[in-house]
This record gives C-alpha cells, structure tokens and sequence, in this order.
C-alpha cells in the first residue's frame, strides 16, 4: 500500500471521515481490508464503491473508526 498521503482527498470525502486524523498504519490497513472484503481492485474502485452503496460506506466507517465507548460499557474493564 502507499503511504498516506497518497490516499486522496475524495476517500475522506466520500466516506465522510477525515482520514488523515487516524495513523497511517492503521488506515492503510483498513484500506487493505476494504479492498479485499469488497472485490474491488484499486482505491479509485473503493472510492466510486462508498460513493454509490451505503452499505459499503457503512462497513468502510466502522472499519476505520475507533470505538472507545465500548471500553466503558465492558464491566470487565474495571
């Protein structure tokens, strides 16, 4: 995968998430991932991908985005 900065603009903008907030590590392997579970070739593919289909978008979101509610509400945790 490239580097981050490659990644453009119009995935953030098509997913709604600013990627550049997340380490590149992690978005690039989110990217990977997406890739991969969606059957899509390349990240333009992905792009017209959440562009068009919610669902798609939805499950790209989620991927990416890290949950730190879920910690307080796990009982186990304290």
């Amino acid at each position: 995968m490239t580097a981050l900065a490659a990644v453009p603009a119009t995935l953030s903008q098509a997913v709604g998430i600013d990627l550049g907030a997340y380490r590149s590590e992690h978005v690039e392997g989110r990217i990977e991932r997406a890739l991969a579970r969606e059957g899509v070739p390349d990240l333009s593919g992905l792009v017209r991908l959440v562009r068009s289909d919610p669902a798609a978008r939805t499950r790209f979101r989620r991927s990416v985005a890290v949950s730190f509610s879920g910690l307080f509400r796990d009982p186990a945790q304290f």
